[in-house]
């Protein structure tokens, strides 16, 4: 039997690109803004990013939702919970900063030591409707020792509300270097 290609695009993959943006020294990095649509989920894969200070727990990177025409980033009321390994740690908890929803989270990682990266996927689910939207992401990086690490977050602003905008907040610093993709997959 003969399987078609765009088929198992459509029903297995299905991902439409919307945009890109490259980090440089960025504080924040901004997607979606005027581009969110109802009845898409979406997600956010973070490549090859390199932060200027070392992450941790207070100070990781974390996704916000923008709300209303502009768009207006909303800066508290979010829940979460995540969980980290690495080769000689693992931990897990909930993080009580409000101020946005976790997306990579490990001590050491992504700092000033040579080849501290980390890259992430964060998925949204249809975002531009009314709802209490939960986030997931999970990806892994490697520490200041070398350690390969891995990372899982999930969380939810506890308001309903249509998100216009997504803002990844960096922790601490800046976000020196690395891509960040945003696409969707129509629901039906």
């Amino acid at each position: 039997t003969k399987v078609d290609a765009n088929l198992i695009d459509a029903q297995i993959g299905g991902w439409e690109f919307v945009e890109s943006v490259t980090a440089s020294t960025s504080s924040t990095i901004d997607l979606g803004e005027g581009n969110l649509a109802s009845g898409y989920n979406y997600q956010i894969d973070c490549i090859q990013v390199k932060n200027s200070a070392d992450l941790s727990v207070a100070n990781c990177p974390r996704l916000q939702f923008g709300t209303s025409s502009g768009p207006t980033y909303q800066t508290s009321g979010y829940t979460n919970q995540m969980g980290n390994w690495a080769a000689t740690a693992e931990d897990s908890g909930r993080d009580s900063t409000t101020a946005g929803i976790p997306i990579v989270v490990f001590g050491n990682l992504g700092g000033a030591t040579a080849g501290e990266t980390w890259d992430a996927v964060v998925n949204i689910p249809n975002p531009a409707t009314s709802a209490e939207h939960r986030v997931s992401s999970w990806g892994g990086g490697i520490n200041n020792a070398g350690d390969e690490c891995l990372y899982f977050c999930v969380g939810h602003r506890t308001t309903a509300e249509v998100v216009t905008g997504l803002r990844i907040l960096n922790g601490t610093g800046t976000i020196d270097s690395g891509t960040f993709i945003l696409s969707r997959r129509k629901i039906a």
